[in-house]
This record gives structure tokens, C-alpha cells and sequence, in this order.
């Protein structure tokens, strides 16, 4: 089932969970006007603009020294912002899905937000992405910012009623030119195959960056009907719903894996697979690429009807040698008897080869003495973020259960943090369950907002959007987790956003913690009713 990728050389609207893995980017954060602190992009993909119902904001804090993230001189973007091309439309879903990278290579990270609900022409649901530039006042779109969807000159493909293009997003600079590059997930393209339609198959397009930003000359499309190892092709995989990319084989240039997660295993059905795209300097290639699942040999785990392994994906230096792993998250696998339960597998990169199972690893609540109680539809891995927050020389791994009864709350959710080891004379490195952690809102130390009259309630969804950057400058990761379910007062669904800050030599603490909605002092616009603010971050 399984291509070593060196070795062989080929020719060529809806419910919250309908549609797998909308917005489970890399989780990591950007540096908009180059001041060398991250910055957050929070999105709420439900905001109403007036009459105009669920069209979508984005909203982005600076970080500085010191205290970390500030209100001031934040910023909010819709499609009615001036400079952004289109205007907003109902159910548009503007940020859900969110990646930055330089796409012009002028050192200040750029911001990419997918609206997969877009309407294009009488073409509804079909999808687009908007990209506004940094600069050194922060993001800015008086350079007209670049608007794409698949009718958009040289953009490969053709807009299809509810394709989703933008459904997920990721960068990486596939070609090693020095200029990041844009991958886009289109989970519901059709494909055909002798003129038999293929429902909902789902592709993935590539666009480049340049001195220009990104440009469609060069554009790639991949499917699986263009793969020679692993299954074709198949209705309902939703290839494209999970992106993320990173140096699996320490080659220089970033590789991109792809998740399928309602594709089928053997006879399970939504097993979910995801295949691996390695690049050299004429970018990705599919004559090195990789097919796993849970039952390719010394995968941890097995498939199982509906586990959707893929769903979410994450790639990070969690040895601390140069060279990447990719977390996949299993949120509705049975682990241990329970349903939706959820798990996350490691497997670990190596030089020249890339991607193995040798050392793969398999995490889940209960496991060892990971913190939590594994139960029933907790979604143990529906969303990850990596970043150094112990500042140790290895990555860590943010694990989101947006459902997890750990606070003592039914389906409120928490997040598990798994510490990165680097080599130590003769023990293995990587993610290991010492000093790992879990947080929720009834966390010592963690804001919430009991004083307004909410507080921790079922379905706040903490850790659905997940986001690792050094906000304070001061060299270890922090960590910031949406709870778009999040009630203000009486507004249902606002949602919130928690900063956990790292430290050197401790990793994530809830000293200096900030808790941010849209009613905080000095953010722009206010918090309503299902805004969903915190779904995404980017």
C-alpha cells in the first residue's frame, strides 16, 4: 500500500461537522509588520454584516514585548473592508480557513483567508481565497489584494456549485525559491474518470509565490487519479479537507501532506488515509510521494469505520534535528471501546527517505499517564498547533477534544499539550508524556467569563481553533485556543479566545493569561450571537 518515496520513479451552508476539517491548518502563527513578535488572526466565519447573514470576519492583535498581544492598533477585515475585491454575501464563511506565509519574499508574512462558501457568478458554495499583504504598519490592502478562485485567470480547474476551494489552507516553499507558496484544499471537487463522475473526491491546488506574490504561472492541481501508489480516486474522500506542509526528508525544501479523512480502508468505511507530496527544486513531484493509513504496517492503531484519520494535521521538529514529523489527528477513532473518542499519530521523518513508521507514535487520553479521561465523543485531535513552548530546541504538540468533559463541564472542551525532547546521549527524542498538560477554562489561572455571567459551559468548544506563536518576543511559543462556542451574557456563541503563555524551561503557564472577544476594551466591533469568533486561527 505503501511507496517508499526514493525508491521507485512513476510517470506522471451547512452543519459544523458536515464538512471534515474546514480550517485544521499548520498552527502556527505569522509576523504581519515585521516587528519580530507573532501576531493572532482570529476569525469569526459567522459574523453577520447588517442584514447579511453569516459572512464572515477576521480580526487581527499585534504582539509586542512584555505583555504579549494588545488591542492596540488591532484590526478587523471583512469583504465590505476598503481594497478587499468582492463585497460580503450571505453564508460567505469569510476566515474559515486561515494560513499566512511571505509570499513576495519582502520579509513581512502575509495573510491567505479562505471563504469555501464563496459564490461566484450563479455558482454557489464554490469557493475563493483572499490574500491581504503585510508591510510594516501590519496587513494592508492597498495594493488591491490578490483574489483567486478556480474561473480566475491561469488558476487550474473550473468553479463547481459547493467544491469548497479554500476549505483548507497551508504554506510552505515547495520549490525552494526563497518565496513561500499557497496550498489549497478543495475537498468536494468532483473528478471523472472514462466520463464516470467521481463525487466529491476532492483536489488540491498550488500556487506559487514570486517577487509579485503569488501568481498562477506554475499553478499545480493534484488528485489522486494523478498518484501511482496508494487507492485512485474515490466519491466522498475529501481529499484537500487537511493540509500541512514541513521537510519531512531534511532536503530543504517543504513537502505536503494531504488528508482524505471520509476515504475508505479495506472494507471500513470514513477510515480515512492521507498521501505525502515530497519536493525537490522543481517543486512537488509525484514521482516521491507516500500513501498511509491505520493499517499500512507499523502504523499504530487500526482502521476503523468512520475514525477519520487525516481530519487534522500538523507537522513539526518535535526531535529538534532539522527534520519534520507529521501529527495526524484520529478524532472519531474508538480507541479504547468508546466511540469518538479520539486519537493522534505521530510518524516521524528522516533524512533522504522522509516519512516512516519506524518510532511511530499513537497518543490518546488515558494513555500512559497522558492527562485526561478518555470518554465518548471528546474528539481527542480535531485540531493541532506545534511550537517551541518550553524553548528546549524541540517543538511541542497542542492537541484540541472540542467536546472533552475534563473541566467538569459536558462538551466543553480542553487542550493537551505533549512536550518535544531533543537526543540525549542514548535516549530517544521526540514527544514524550513527561510534564504533558491539560488546560481547560476551569484551569487554575485560566480566564473565563464567569464574572460577565457565562462562564464554562457545554458546547463551548474549547481548543477549536488552535494557534502557537511567540506573541511576547520572548523566545518560547505561546499558545492561543478559540472556544467559538463561548456565550457572553446572553449572547449565545459569541465565542472567546484564551492566551496561554510559554516559558523557558516550563512550557505553557497561566501567568500573564489574556482572554479576548469582541467585547474586549479597545477591539473593534463588538460581540453578537453565533459569530463564532475563535473557530479559526491563523
Amino acid at each position: 500500500m505503501r511507496n517508499t518515496h526514493h525508491s521507485l520513479s512513476w510517470p506522471a451552508a451547512a452543519a459544523l461537522l458536515v464538512f471534515p476539517a474546514l480550517a485544521r491548518a499548520q498552527g502556527r502563527a505569522g509576523d504581519y509588520n515585521g516587528d519580530g513578535h507573532d501576531d493572532l488572526a482570529v476569525a469569526a466565519p459567522y459574523e453577520s454584516a447588517g442584514s447579511v447573514f453569516a459572512t464572515g470576519a477576521v480580526h487581527v492583535f499585534y504582539g509586542g514585548s512584555g505583555a504579549g498581544l494588545s488591542a492596540s492598533g488591532d484590526q478587523v477585515w471583512t469583504q465590505n473592508s476598503a481594497g478587499v475585491v468582492d463585497s460580503a454575501e450571505n453564508s460567505d464563511q469569510f476566515g474559515r480557513a486561515l494560513t499566512h506565509g511571505d509570499f513576495d519574499g519582502d520579509g513581512y508574512d502575509d495573510l491567505a483567508i479562505g471563504v469555501p462558501f464563496e459564490d461566484i457568478g450563479s455558482t454557489y458554495d464554490c469557493g475563493a481565497v483572499h490574500v491581504l499583504y503585510g508591510s510594516a504598519s501590519g496587513l494592508q490592502a492597498n495594493r488591491a489584494s490578490d483574489f483567486f478562485h478556480q474561473d480566475s485567470l491561469g488558476v487550474p480547474g473550473t468553479n463547481g456549485s459547493a467544491d469548497n476551494f479554500a476549505a483548507a489552507l497551508c504554506t510552505g516553499d515547495f520549490n525552494g525559491d526563497g518565496y513561500d507558496d499557497l496550498a489549497i484544499g478543495v475537498p468536494y471537487e468532483d473528478l471523472s474518470l472514462l466520463g464516470l463522475p467521481i463525487s466529491n473526491a476532492g483536489s488540491v491546488t498550488v500556487l506559487l509565490g514570486s517577487a509579485g506574490g503569488l501568481t498562477t504561472a506554475g499553478a499545480q492541481v493534484w488528485n489522486r487519479l494523478l498518484f501511482p501508489v496508494g487507492p485512485s480516486a474515490a466519491s466522498g474522500d475529501n481529499f484537500g479537507a487537511a493540509l500541512a506542509s514541513g521537510d519531512f526528508d531534511h532536503q530543504g525544501h517543504d513537502d505536503l501532506a494531504i488528508g482524505a479523512p471520509f476515504s475508505d480502508v479495506g472494507g471500513f468505511s470514513d477510515a480515512g488515509s492521507i498521501n505525502v507530496l515530497y519536493s525537490g527544486s522543481g517543486g512537488l513531484s509525484a514521482t516521491s510521494m507516500d500513501y498511509w493509513d491505520q493499517d499500512v504496517s507499523g502504523v499504530p492503531g487500526s482502521a476503523g469505520n468512520g475514525d477519520r484519520f487525516g481530519y487534522s494535521l500538523a507537522a513539526g521538529d518535535f526531535r529538534g534535528n532539522g527534520t519534520y514529523a507529521l501529527a495526524i489527528g484520529v478524532p472519531f477513532d474508538n480507541v479504547q471501546g468508546s466511540g469518538g473518542e479520539g486519537s493522534v499519530n505521530v510518524l516521524y521523518g528522516s533524512n533522504v527517505i522522509g516519512l516512516g513508521a519506524s518510532g511511530a507514535q499513537l497518543w490518546y487520553q488515558d494513555y500512559s499517564t497522558v492527562a485526561g479521561s478518555g470518554a465518548s465523543y471528546d474528539w481527542f485531535g480535531q485540531s493541532l498547533a506545534v511550537g517551541d513552548f518550553d524553548q528546549n530546541g524541540a517543538e511541542d504538540l497542542a492537541i484540541g477534544a472540542i467536546s472533552d468533559d475534563d473541566s467538569g463541564v459536558a462538551d466543553a472542551g480542553a487542550v493537551n499539550v505533549l512536550y518535544g525532547k531533543t537526543y540525549l546521549g542514548s535516549l530517544t527524542a521526540g514527544l514524550f508524556v513527561e510534564r504533558n498538560q491539560q488546560w481547560h477554562q476551569n484551569s487554575a489561572g485560566v480566564l473565563d467569563l464567569a464574572e460577565g455571567g457565562s462562564g464554562v459551559n457545554a458546547g463551548d468548544s474549547f481548543g477549536r481553533g488552535l494557534l502557537a506563536g511567540d506573541f511576547d518576543g520572548d523566545g518560547a511559543a505561546d499558545l492561543a485556543v478559540g472556544a467559538n462556542g463561548e456565550d457572553i451574557g446572553t449572547l449565545e456563541d459569541a465565542g472567546c479566545v484564551n492566551v496561554l503563555y510559554g516559558a523557558s524551561g516550563t512550557g505553557i503557564t497561566a501567568t500573564g493569561d489574556q482572554l479576548w472577544t469582541q467585547d474586549s476594551a479597545g477591539v473593534l466591533d463588538a460581540a453578537e450571537a453565533n459569530d463564532y469568533f475563535g473557530y479559526t486561527l491563523g
